[in-house]
């Protein structure tokens, strides 16, 4: 299950998504230390997303292309 709330929050869900999604699996609410990981989880995978740099798409060039001097 840990796999699957991991995979909400790549696609950018949120905490409120997580715990909706062990809600319809279980039909109980997270205890707290479910909650706990959940909330973990979330706040390490936001500081990885936010050490994400966008390559400038301009100096991207198309291999198929021929180069220019």
């Amino acid at each position: 299950m840990l796999y699957a709330i991991r995979q909400i929050f790549l696609k950018g869900g949120t905490i409120k998504d997580a715990i909706a999604y062990v809600v319809k699996q279980t039909g109980n609410m997270p205890t707290k230390s479910e909650g706990m990981k959940i909330i973990n989880m979330y706040q390490d995978i936001q500081k990885d997303t936010a050490k994400i740099i966008q390559f400038p798409k301009d100096i991207i060039t198309n291999p198929f292309k021929p180069f220019k001097k």
